[in-house]
């Protein structure tokens, strides 16, 4: 059976309901409502063995924590209002300012421009993955235009010239980049690539191969050049997905698939692993990501705290 645009109505059933059912008598619908408490946690580095401290917490989803790039303030999704919107705090958690307010169910992955200024992120607020910019003195977000549509997942270089983004099905983009005010866009990974990160020379860039059980590769870009395995790590665990990882002077922090609860270090001089920390519970897979303060002190994640899920039943349902 097809309907007519008329014929479709939204019914008001909340922000979290999905599993749709109809009674054989069509007169009762049931559905699920399912909800996360996912929270930004902060672990001390330089005592990996002390607790986390919950640094900022609501009753909904806080998620893909990034540090800006003096270590005062920090950008992350919120669903705190509804959809999800981009906000920034204090370091330490205080003084919450929503920078964007696109009521889209799509809104993420915040990432600062080297001087501070400035934070882009992606949406689907047109109907399709978009790239913005927004100036956190204005506070007015801007699109990035360039010749490639279905941008997502955005990264500034380290030199603040490039932005780096996604393109592509979400099985398999590959990586774009652009002058960082838009124009033409080139392409810059042979094969499929989740996650992006510059190295701290710029000389290459840092990527997974997969959403789950993915591997870390690298590819140069000064010039442009191959992708391949990062040298000295053939015996690297799979990484958990593909946002539980970053990149820090000397190495990346990443959270293997053997040990999902576990952060772990690669050194890049001495091309050896080792297990940093535990964490308690789950980190928000796909969608949390890892930040490291620029003094190397601090390490953010999002933890799911708490998973709630009921089913709802509509009486004299139409």
């Amino acid at each position: 059976m097809s309907y007519t645009q008329s014929e479709r109505r939204q019914l008001s059933l909340g922000h979290d309901a999905a599993w749709p059912a109809i009674s054989r008598t069509g007169n009762q619908l049931a559905f699920t409502n399912s909800s996360q408490n996912i929270n930004i946690w902060r672990k001390d580095l330089l005592h990996p063995e002390s607790a986390g401290l919950k640094l900022v917490a609501s009753t909904r989803a806080e998620t893909n924590p990034n540090y800006s790039p003096d270590g005062k303030h920090i950008a992350f999704e919120s669903t705190l209002r509804g959809d999800p919107e981009i906000w920034t705090s204090d370091a330490d958690g205080t003084n919450l300012v929503q920078i964007a307010r696109l009521n889209n169910y799509a809104t993420g992955t915040p990432s600062w421009s080297p001087d501070g200024r400035k934070i882009v992120f992606d949406t689907w607020y047109t109907g399709r993955p978009e790239v913005y910019v927004v100036d956190i003195s204005e506070l007015i977000p801007h699109r990035i235009v360039t010749n490639i549509a279905g941008m997502f997942l955005p990264r500034w270089s380290r030199d603040g010239k490039w932005m780096y983004f996604l393109v592509g099905t979400t099985e398999a983009p590959r990586v774009y980049r652009c002058p960082e005010k838009g124009g033409n866009a080139t392409v810059i990974s042979s094969g499929p690539a989740f996650g992006v990160h510059e190295s701290f020379d710029g000389e290459a860039l840092y990527f997974v191969d997969a959403l789950v059980d993915a591997r870390l590769k690298m590819e140069p870009v000064n010039p442009l050049g191959p992708d391949s395995p990062i040298e000295g790590m053939p015996g690297m665990p799979l990484l958990k997905d593909a946002a539980l990882w970053t990149v820090v002077r000397g190495g990346i922090y990443f959270v293997p698939a053997d040990a999902p609860h576990s952060i772990c270090y690669f050194d890049i001089s001495t091309r050896q692993v080792r297990r940093i920390m535990d964490v308690d519970r789950d980190f928000n897979s796909h969608n949390g990501g890892l930040s490291v303060s620029p003094d190397g002190r601090w390490m953010l994640y999002s933890q799911v705290d708490e998973v709630n899920s009921d089913i709802m039943v509509v009486d004299h349902f139409r």
